[in-house]
């Protein structure tokens, strides 16, 4: 018996997207609870390829780690980082390779080259597309604290409120998920991120750390 693929097909602008995920900043909006007055501004964050390659410096550095931007992410992945990152680089100077490009200087300029050049001649990226999104996977889940608790509540943005989310599930189709609220942190719960996997607004400061007392406090109770 044959076999099957029921995975979503993707197109170009899937793939744009996909690439767009591992080579360009990032705009989170980051909201502050500070003795009772909010605080809300627009942080840019690197991209994902580089947030990966810094991990692997400061990985290295004796008794440090990566610096962040927020607390509580872009933790070191020792030896997990060189590796991903060595297997991506591979397979970007790979894809250059096929499409007649010279090898990259960065796995970010060699992305961007080979999405542009292979515009008119990939008409199926569909593996490219779930590829790319595995890399933004890993890396994502590799940068944030391992430690997550779910909140049973929908976004506190005025402009959000949702009570769902999208997620893909492990043949890369979209489903619909309860709760986007997730309170993440490594070490110290008061070094937590309050996250919305609807909307990426993101919290720290007074509002966060009354999510990771509810997570702590729901935790010693199991």
């Amino acid at each position: 018996m044959t076999d099957i693929d029921t995975r979503p097909r993707f197109d170009a602008r899937d793939l744009r997207n996909a690439v767009d995920d591992l080579t360009q900043p990032t705009r989170t909006r980051i909201t502050q609870l500070v003795n009772g007055t909010t605080y809300t501004r627009n942080l840019e964050q690197e991209p994902l390829l580089t947030q990966l390659e810094a991990a692997i410096h400061g990985s290295m550095r004796s008794g440090s780690g990566a610096s962040s931007n927020l607390p509580g992410e872009t933790i070191p992945l020792d030896g997990d980082a060189l590796y991903r990152f060595t297997i991506i680089s591979t397979q970007i100077v790979d894809w250059c390779r096929l499409a007649g490009l010279p090898r990259p200087a960065h796995p970010i300029d060699g992305l961007r080259a080979w999405q542009a050049a292979t515009l008119a001649t990939l008409t199926d990226p569909t593996w490219h597309v779930h590829t790319l999104r595995g890399w933004v996977g890993e890396i994502r889940n590799g940068l944030l604290p391992p430690r997550e608790k779910q909140l049973l509540a929908a976004c506190y943005m005025d402009e959000c409120g949702a009570t769902t989310y999208l997620a893909d599930d492990d043949q890369g189709r979209p489903v619909e998920m309860r709760w986007p609220l997730r309170f993440r942190w490594r070490d110290r719960v008061q070094d937590g991120v309050l996250v919305c996997l609807a909307c990426g607004s993101r919290w720290v400061g007074e509002l966060a750390l009354q999510a990771g007392a509810y997570a702590t406090a729901e935790r010693d109770a199991s």
